[in-house]
């Protein structure tokens, strides 16, 4: 689906690139592209049961892993 939705969006520049089309028109043309492509995302989230456990994860744990994250990329840049 994304690959189809990437191929959409290709293929729009490739259209509008050399076109003198209106640029608000352009505009409303990519936005709805842009929401296209998320509705369809949300479909099929909203639309697939529920499978497997359920894990939880508390807040604190992924804000400190982010922050882990963070000073090891920070660290890793340096480094280089």
């Amino acid at each position: 689906m994304a690959f189809l939705i990437l191929y959409a969006a290709l293929q729009y520049i490739r259209w509008s690139c050399f076109k003198k089309i209106n640029k608000v028109a352009e505009f409303f043309l990519s936005a709805l592209l842009g929401i296209a492509s998320v509705g369809v995302f949300m479909l099929v989230i909203f639309v697939t049961p529920d499978f497997g456990p359920t894990v939880q994860i508390p807040f604190y744990v992924t804000l400190l892993l982010g922050v882990v994250l963070f000073f090891v990329a920070r660290r890793v840049r340096k480094a280089i």
